[in-house]
């Protein structure tokens, strides 16, 4: 299967595109963007997913989401 691909201009800072240049080599760079891209998107699928499910069932008690932080991140992190 052969990616199609859609040349776009956009304008970004450019302190931002010379750190990534650095990791990635210019040639690097639209791949770059192009993960950042998708990651974000799977991001906002994911926040909307939660959103809908606390639609549906309640949000998750503050209680319980204590235990998960403490079990998850360990006991220090309770509290954030």
């Amino acid at each position: 299967m052969v990616a199609e691909f859609a040349k776009v201009s956009v304008s970004l800072p450019a302190p931002l595109v010379d750190r990534i240049k650095q990791k990635v080599g210019s040639r690097g760079l639209s791949r770059y963007v192009a993960q950042a891209l998708e990651h974000e998107e799977h991001r906002e699928a994911v926040r909307g997913w939660l959103a809908e499910q606390d639609r549906q069932h309640g949000p998750v008690p503050d209680d319980l989401m204590q235990e998960v932080r403490r079990q998850w991140l360990g006991a220090d992190s309770a509290t954030t």
